[in-house]
C-alpha cells in the first residue's frame, strides 16, 4: 500500500513538472511568434517551434493564425 502511494505521488509530480515545463515553452513560442505571424514569415515560425523539438513530450507542434488556419507545423 505504502509503494502504491509514492508511485502515484510521484506520478502526479512529474505530471505536474511536465505541465509547468509545456506551459512555459507555450508561453515563449507566444511571445516569439507573434512578429512570424504578423509579417507572414513561415521560415521564422518553423525556427520558433524548433525550440519544442527537444522537448522529448511534445509530438508536434503548430501555429495558428488569427483566421484560424493552420500557419505551420513541426
Amino acid at each position: 500500500m505504502l509503494i502504491a502511494s509514492f508511485l502515484a505521488l510521484d506520478l502526479v509530480s512529474a505530471h505536474s513538472q511536465l505541465q509547468g515545463r509545456l506551459s512555459t515553452l507555450a508561453d515563449i513560442v507566444g511571445q516569439n511568434s507573434t512578429a512570424a505571424l504578423n509579417f507572414d514569415d513561415r521560415d521564422a515560425a518553423m525556427e520558433v517551434l524548433a525550440a519544442f523539438r527537444a522537448e522529448a513530450p511534445v509530438v508536434s507542434a503548430c501555429l495558428y493564425g488569427q483566421d484560424a488556419k493552420l500557419f505551420c507545423r513541426i
